[in-house]
């Protein structure tokens, strides 16, 4: 049997719960949907971040769309923002889209609901972790990020603060791969043993000298938290992917795509490879310098050789259409043979919602709103702090061999050291590359003697900028504790700064730690501000008094970053630190922002009591509604099915946006027991709350809420006995065949739709057992019912009453 339609997905009951609580704040025919388009409450008010390429075809498709409203746009180049700018207004016949050089300031605005971000790669972490914070659900291109490291503190953002993330995979919404993965799924190829995939290679070009920057563009803004470059016109815009410092080369470019179809054919998107490898060549001359890479994939082998007949849950798919899967085992289970497995438009695809569970890694540099464009580049602490992937395989077996062969640091006038250290930008690179190589060497004395030498660069008085940040990087990589004296004498240099904390944050030893907090005593301005980002990078725990006495401190960018970094730091001591002082004047959400980040520093190490006390102090201080909505989170993270009050408490508020997340917990908790303080509740709820309620636990699917859903199936408002035969279709038992037949036969859409959904076991033999002594009308809805759900068990039956 083929169900008649999708199961209520998060999307669905979340935006009927948001239609109920939705009212029109513009009352003109246009507003309330008179041109036929939604009423102004309740299409999605968006920007965009990056309008250059793919970000213009971004911008030109959500206008597409009668449910959004575009007001603003944002880009570094003043040439792409007119573009966008233009083709906003002329969309809409006015002259009302803003336009940003700085997407601070658009986020600034307070009216956006969701922006597209389209930009180079080592700019996607910071802007989505931004939006995250200010409560704006974001689209990103892919990769999602330049680093895993940089995803993952994605993802846990949008985790943090119940924002939705989406990924444009494009290809997962092309008709021909989706064909490809389900005839793989469906078995058609037989058992799948290896999986090739074809990318194409990186390419490369002369040396190109410094440019004049051009007339519209904010190149130190551009570069952002990536080390200082001159601006040469192929290193800017689509050519930034074939660099270092902003990409991954051909890997994050279609390796993004067609790596993502081979784990989507297989079905492995909740899951992954267990090993990866790699090897590649570096360009020796030229701009542009990723490797040229082989990267292999094991996946486990009972993975790779199950290819399931049916997918993940998907959770995002567009309202109508063919079903893409019923999700209940026991329905599957019976009646897999009966059909083939389709895929939907956008099953897992590309709109892909990125959640997991896992505390937040410490990653915004500083609290963005304090820093001005000029000061991006100098106090970014975040670019390349987890190698490309290629490199990290390497890397992790070099740190130890740079613990041994202690030996004296040659003196600059070494010949191998003076070719290295004269290296600029854009030149030959081959001794640099013929370096990187030998430290894959297993020899720890020459590992050794390679550290020894980046040393001897740093010291050296005539080192080019070139030279020094290429140095920082590869002793971050594998440096040791021996290198922490010559980098800790660049921290109170100005150019040289941001390249030493880099390098410092990455280094394992304590020493690190040590450099950088005797640092940040004679420090001063950006230069402090840069230092307290690393010192909460590190989450050096021995900071902690230190950061508080900067509260103080009569600089706001400095009382921003102590509190930023305390935050990061995440111990019971910095919590309790936290909770001690009161927040400074004017820095509100900036201390409750720390205070809340201490819970996840606090959770992953085990603590989850304190973490809950926490959240549930948070939520008492009435903070703005991100933070209540991340403290909800955090409450639920903490304590289990024990915060299951707060989450009705949040159900019933006037915070539409603590209403929704406490919909999306109310999914998420585990077990029985949660369903039970639900389904209790259910009755008592006022009818808002109960109709969020009711589609949070069909989406949970637990037969346990059957009966209080059932006995809101009568109900006098029709909002709520409709959500409630709705919701019998995911969680109601072969008893509920006959209240959903009647009410079907009443005219009731729900109910009939129920009927085909229903997964229990014994329905279809319920319902058969019915038509014969059921009135007409009933009868006659048992009987399409069958219909639709494919029952040939019942044929007989039906022919006997024909």
């Amino acid at each position: 049997m083929a169900a008649y339609r999708q199961p209520i997905t998060r999307r669905r009951f979340l935006k009927g719960a948001a239609a109920l609580a939705a009212a029109p704040y513009v009352v003109t025919s246009s507003a309330l949907g008179a041109d036929g388009r939604p009423p102004a409450s309740e299409r999605i008010v968006m920007g965009a971040i990056g309008v250059g390429g793919m970000g213009i075809a971004n911008t030109r498709g959500f206008l597409g769309r009668d449910d959004v409203q575009f007001v603003a746009v944002c880009d570094v180049d003043e040439g792409h923002r007119e573009e966008a700018r233009q083709l906003v207004d002329e969309h809409y016949g006015n002259a009302d889209c803003a336009a940003y050089v700085d997407f601070r300031d658009m986020l600034a605005r307070g009216d956006l609901d969701a922006v597209c971000t389209a930009l180079p790669d080592h700019w996607h972490a910071i802007p989505a972790i931004a939006a995250a914070r200010a409560g704006i659900d974001v689209y990103g291109e892919k990769p999602l990020a330049r680093s895993i490291r940089e995803g993952r503190a994605i993802c846990d953002a949008a985790e943090r603060y119940g924002c939705v993330w989406q990924t444009g995979s494009w290809q997962r919404s092309s008709a021909d791969f989706r064909r490809a993965c389900e005839l793989v799924r469906n078995g058609r190829l037989g058992r799948v043993h290896r999986v090739e995939v074809g990318l194409p290679g990186s390419p490369t070009t002369e040396p190109q000298p410094p440019m004049p920057v051009p007339e519209g563009l904010d190149w130190d803004l551009w570069l952002g938290p990536a080390a200082w470059a001159p601006y040469t016109e192929l290193r800017c815009h689509y050519n930034w992917r074939w660099i270092r410092d902003y990409s991954g080369g051909g890997l994050t470019d279609w390796g993004g795509h067609h790596i993502d179809i081979a784990h989507w054919g297989l079905g492995l998107d909740l899951s992954g490879p267990v090993e990866v490898w790699g090897e590649g060549r570096y360009p020796e001359d030229g701009l542009y310098d990723v490797r040229s890479a082989a990267l292999s994939q094991r996946l486990a082998p009972r993975e790779l050789h199950r290819v399931p007949q049916e997918p993940a849950a998907d959770r995002d798919a567009p309202r109508g259409g063919p079903p893409v899967h019923q999700r209940r085992a026991p329905w599957r289970d019976r009646h897999a043979h009966r059909q083939a497995h389709t895929l939907g438009p956008r099953e897992g695809g590309d709109h892909r919602r990125s959640r997991r569970r896992r505390p937040a890694w410490p990653f915004l540099p500083r609290a963005l709103a304090a820093v001005t464009a000029k000061e991006v580049r100098a106090i970014g602490a975040l670019h390349d702090r987890s190698v490309p992937m290629l490199g990290a395989l390497a890397a992790l077996g070099l740190a130890a061999g740079f613990l041994t062969a202690q030996q004296e640091v040659p003196a600059p006038a070494d010949p191998g050291v003076r070719g290295i250290a004269r290296f600029e930008f854009g030149a030959s690179r081959a001794e640099w590359t013929a370096l990187e190589a030998q430290l894959r060497t297993p020899d720890a004395a020459q590992r050794g003697a390679i550290e020894r030498r980046l040393i001897a660069v740093l010291q050296d008085p005539q080192a080019t900028h070139g030279a020094i940040k290429l140095a920082c990087q590869t002793l971050a990589r594998a440096g040791s504790a021996r290198c922490v004296d010559a980098l800790e004498g660049m921290l109170l240099e100005a150019d040289t700064s941001h390249l030493a904390r880099y390098a410092l944050e990455a280094l394992a030893c304590p020493e690190a730690g040590e450099a950088l907090r005797r640092a940040l005593t004679p420090a001063r301005g950006r230069l402090e501000v840069g230092i307290i980002n690393s010192l909460g990078a590190r989450r050096d725990a021995a900071a902690v008094p230190q950061l508080m006495a900067l509260l103080h401190d009569p600089d706001a960018e400095v009382r921003v970053a102590a509190l930023a970094a305390l935050g990061r730091v995440g111990t019971a001591d910095a919590a309790a630190a936290l909770a001690s002082a009161p927040a400074p004047e004017g820095l509100e959400a900036e201390w409750a922002d720390a205070y809340l980040s201490c819970t996840y520093g606090l959770l992953s190490g085990g603590n989850a009591r304190d973490a809950a006390g926490i959240c549930r102090k948070l939520l008492e201080r009435g903070d703005g509604s991100t933070i209540r909505t991340a403290a909800l989170i955090g409450a639920v993270r903490a304590e289990g099915t024990e915060a299951a009050p707060l989450v009705l408490e949040a159900l019933q508020g006037a915070d539409a946006r603590l209403r929704l997340t406490a919909a999306r917990l109310v999914v998420e908790l585990p077990g029985e027991a949660a369903t039970a303080v639900f389904a209790g509740e259910l009755l008592a709820l006022p009818p808002q709350a109960k109709v969020v309620l009711l589609g949070a636990l069909a989406e949970r699917g637990d037969a346990a809420a059957g009966e209080a859903v059932a006995r809101l199936a009568a109900s006098d408002e029709a909002a709520v006995r409709d959500a409630a035969l709705e919701a019998l279709g995911a969680v109601g038992t072969a008893d509920s065949v006959q209240l959903l037949a009647e009410a079907a036969a009443g005219g009731s859409e729900a109910a009939r739709e129920s009927l085909a959904r229903l997964q229990a076991d014994g329905v279809d033999e319920a319902m058969t057992a019915l038509v014969p002594r059921a009135a007409e009308d009933v009868a006659r809805a048992l009987v399409r019912g069958l219909a639709e759900r494919g029952c040939a068990e019942a044929v007989p039956t039906l022919i006997e009453q024909a």
